[in-house]
């Protein structure tokens, strides 16, 4: 991956509908030859899908907690991780070190929807020994698009 591809990237981190004429006019380069670098991009999996951005508040998905998860076997089993995944109402769900084992991000209604996905879907999972809630109460950054040069710097040399 080179530096264009960068610049393409993050371009497509800010409007992922921007037309590849326009990104090709930033870049000085053919619209043609962008659109095989968003293929290959797509391709190798540095570009994972397009999607589009909702406010969840407008549809009535005004909670967001983190809920922290021991579970018996001491670490990460693939089973747990897919049960976790297929949570309707957790949007992430990450292997993590220290006390617990998983730290899952839902998103949900409200305080009745949180008890009951914790009690009847995590809770119902044999494997689960313990979770820990820790419930938003105000989000001051989220859905960040990742920092492409804060590796690679502006030239694409790494720091």
């Amino acid at each position: 991956m080179d530096n264009i591809d960068r610049q393409i990237l993050t371009m497509l981190q800010k409007n992922a509908r921007m037309p590849n004429s326009d990104i090709a006019k930033q870049l000085n380069k053919a619209p043609s030859a962008i659109f095989e670098r968003i293929k290959k991009l797509e391709k190798n999996g540095a570009i994972l899908g397009y999607q589009a951005r909702i406010n969840p508040k407008s549809v009535g998905m005004n909670l967001v907690a983190f809920v922290s998860i021991q579970i018996e076997a001491g670490n990460w089993m693939d089973a747990c991780g897919e049960e976790f995944s297929a949570i309707k109402g957790v949007e992430e769900v990450h292997e993590v070190v220290g006390t617990y084992s998983y730290l899952l991000k839902i998103r949900v209604g409200g305080m009745e929807d949180l008890v009951k996905l914790i009690k009847t879907k995590i809770g119902a999972i044999p494997e689960v020994k313990g979770t820990s809630t820790t419930m938003v109460s105000h989000s001051i950054k989220s859905d960040c698009p990742i920092d492409i040069d804060l590796y690679h710097g502006e030239k694409g040399e790494n720091k």
